[in-house]
């Protein structure tokens, strides 16, 4: 690396820092190749309990994939049948001002509370517009 007055500014630590990476070997660029020796001692220690547990680990991994499985499956069905309810056309739903089905949207049941607030909110957009012809009239 160079040698350098104390960082001063994010440029100069950006440029150190892209320095440094450079300067440091990764532990993931390293492979390790054992020795023969090695390889003879690590298959005399891989026994019966490591046999095991490989394969409990693989029972547990295969079950696991079928759960997963299954609740996709599940979800699967589930939004078919979601859909298939949505796209369900009835003839009562069809608007012929617009020319479209509608659906349901609009025919739902509005509270007590939401009329009168439209019911005032119309009110005052009426008052206003007489007030505006009225005025307009006058001109």
């Amino acid at each position: 690396m160079k040698l350098r007055a104390p960082i001063t500014d994010k440029i100069d630590v950006r440029n150190f820092n892209d320095e440094l990476k450079h300067a440091i070997v990764k532990r993931s660029r390293v492979r390790y190749m054992p020795t023969p020796q090695e390889d003879e001692e690590q298959s005399a220690t891989e026994s019966g309990e490591d046999a095991e547990a490989l394969a409990q680990a693989n029972e547990i991994f295969e079950r696991l994939q079928r759960e997963a499985e299954a609740d996709e499956k599940a979800k699967e069905a589930e939004w078919i049948a979601k859909l298939s309810q949505e796209q369900e056309v009835n003839d009562s739903d069809y608007n012929a001002t617009t020319g479209s089905y509608s659906g349901a949207y609009g025919k739902g049941n509005v509270s007590e509370e939401t009329k009168d607030l439209a019911a005032n909110i119309l009110g005052e957009k009426a008052d206003s517009l007489a007030a505006l012809i009225s005025q307009n009239q006058v001109d």
